[in-house]
């Protein structure tokens, strides 16, 4: 066609719409809550253990070696099983808390710089149990001295290691009851801050008394071990017979494990609430506005006016007049 029409602009088109990323915090709680009856479970079940061990050295015979023997094996049987469920405790519970120190900011930066602590406080924690069951393992390692036919019990390494169990028990104790007040202290309602410090306190203190019960029982555990390796025969009623232990050695470990329950079951109930509150909508996490994809395009959205070449208004062509007259003139 000619002359050329104007060409047209390259259509633009307008960037397409992205949907925030779902809040990452009720997946956490889901999961946390997970762990968090995990650990009840934990409890109860130290709880029993203890209540059988209780029951079962009430009626021991220490002159039974078999059934010593079958009584340890239970309780191993039971300390395996019960650390297997104290894995799956961890394993849950930080998949939850992953979730939620992903979602760290859906709430603001008080609750944002909460979980960075929180998980300060969860890695010392962890270490410090670890080097806590070491050094108590190596203390109680020296509570039995053999000699040349004779046994005799350090007093000194006993009181050592229930003191460095204790210690490392009430330090353990209280950071991971600040890791779980941190985690939800920002999102949970004012008037449950009461029960969450009463959570943390109880858990805090927990090793504390359990620890000072074991620190009473010990002049009668010296007595009564000490007894043993002065039997008949030399020391040799140390390695044949039983040791004649009661049932108040078991009081320690069922007492912490009631009161451990009791925390959990503390925390378990915070945590419902607080992810019943951002289901309902009383808490609203504040998503932040994806960034749009880069445009595939180098240049602006509309390129430049298509064709270039040639140009819209191509150059006329040139004047022409008439022809003169044909044939001869007049």
């Amino acid at each position: 066609m000619y002359p050329y029409p104007y060409p047209y602009p390259y259509p633009a088109y307008a960037m397409p719409a992205y949907r925030p990323a779902p809040p990452r915090t009720p997946e956490g709680i889901k999961w946390s809550l997970v762990g968090l009856f995990l650990a009840l479970g934990y409890f109860l079940a130290q709880m029993l253990v203890a209540a059988l061990l209780v029951n079962a050295l009430a009626n021991f015979n220490p002159a039974s070696i078999t059934e010593f023997i079958t009584a340890i094996a239970w309780l191993l049987i039971a300390a395996v099983l019960t650390g297997i469920l104290g894995i799956l405790t961890l394993v849950f519970y930080f998949i939850g808390f992953g979730y939620m120190y992903g979602g760290r900011n859906e709430f603001g930066p008080a609750h944002a710089r909460n979980l960075r602590v929180s998980l300060v406080l969860s890695i010392v924690a962890m270490s410090l149990g670890l080097v806590g069951y070491l050094v108590t393992w190596i203390a109680n390692a020296g509570v039995y001295r053999i000699g040349f036919g004779t046994i005799e019990i350090n007093a000194g390494a006993l009181y050592l290691g229930v003191a460095v169990g204790v210690v490392m028990g009430i330090t353990v104790s209280a950071l991971a009851a600040a890791h779980l007040v941190l985690v939800i202290r920002s999102v949970v309602r004012p008037e449950r801050q009461v029960f969450l410090m009463t959570a943390a306190a109880l858990g805090t203190a927990t090793p504390g008394i359990a620890g000072a019960l074991q620190i009473l029982q010990i002049p009668h555990v010296i007595e009564v071990l000490q007894a043993w390796a002065d039997s008949p025969g030399g020391g040799g009623g140390f390695f044949f017979t039983a040791p004649p232990i009661d049932a108040t050695f078991g009081i320690p470990s069922l007492v912490s494990a009631a009161l451990s329950a009791v925390v959990m079951l503390i925390f378990i109930l915070l945590f419902r609430e607080v992810g019943a509150s951002i289901r309902t909508g009383a808490l609203k996490p504040v998503l932040p506005t994806p960034a749009p994809a880069p445009s595939w395009m180098p240049g602006p959205v509309a390129p430049p006016m298509y064709p270039t070449y040639p140009p819209a208004y191509p150059p006329q062509p040139p004047s022409q007049s008439p022809p003169g007259a044909q044939g001869p003139g007049p």
